[in-house]
């Protein structure tokens, strides 16, 4: 065997070296690459995160628009059916008067209700991030999603609580005219009020000489308007039908 010389212990010495350097080397970029790979990884997943919820908050604010806007149609047609009990009462005196001042109130909490509004959310979040985004793309769409996901949760309580002032007002207006045909008013003793019974009775007395067919029918539309509301039954097309019966007794009469 050949003894190693010190030139040929340097060289070998240098390749060890010289190899633990390249292998440090690939090593540490690997390591990087594997980070960059995590860290891109993380992003793609939390901008599918804020995809989703901003979808879902946009549906959940979507769905809150449209509740307020069946809630504000029940206010309109409750407001129409109102006012023509209104004038049709007070031109034919099938109400009492002070029941006319109910009838106005009811008008009234509508209208109030009638002049909240709301905005639809828009146009449905879309995303723009791809497969093919950067780790810096990924994360700035991921902001402005999460931004929508508050935003549209916003709209959807904000949507929500008007709603729910429209129907406090479809309430008090209901109740109103609930105590017109059945009596009393909400809060106050049930005798303040008669029922519609009185009203019909009044209506008649007033009416002068008429038939009795006509006279049993304007009875049974206010005993049957009495009892539907007791029922729970929306009192409004109730006394639509006692006023509709009201008033053919009242051309009847003076058909003659």
């Amino acid at each position: 065997m050949t003894a190693s010389t010190p030139a040929r212990r340097r060289g070998i010495r240098t390749g060890m070296w010289g190899a633990l350097g390249v292998g440090g080397v690939a090593a540490v970029v690997l390591a990087a690459s594997l980070v960059q790979t995590v860290v891109h990884d993380n992003a793609d997943a939390d901008y599918q995160l804020a995809r989703r919820l901003a979808t879902a908050q946009y549906r959940a604010a979507v769905d809150a628009h449209r509740g307020f806007d069946r809630a504000h149609a029940r206010a309109a047609a409750l407001r129409e059916a109102a006012q023509r009990i209104h004038d049709e009462a007070a031109d034919g005196g099938y109400l009492l008067q002070p029941k006319l001042k109910d009838v106005r109130d009811s008008i009234g909490d509508l209208a109030g209700a009638l002049l909240l509004a709301t905005l639809p959310p828009g146009a449905a979040p879309r995303g723009t991030g791809t497969p093919h985004s950067t780790t810096g793309q990924l994360q700035a769409e991921t902001k402005r999603l999460f931004g929508l996901v508050g935003a549209y949760r916003s709209c959807a309580k904000d949507t929500a609580a008007l709603t729910g002032r429209v129907d406090r007002g479809i309430r008090s207006a209901s109740r109103r005219l609930a105590a017109v045909v059945g009596g009393g008013v909400p809060g106050r003793d049930a005798s303040a009020m008669p029922s519609i019974d009185t009203d019909a009775a009044r209506f008649l007395g007033a009416l002068g000489p008429i038939g009795s067919a006509q006279r049993e029918a304007v009875g049974r539309a206010a005993a049957s308007a009495r009892s539907g509301v007791a029922a729970g039954r929306d009192p409004a097309p109730l006394l639509l039908d006692y006023l509709a019966t009201a008033k053919s007794a009242r051309l009847a009469v003076r058909g003659r």
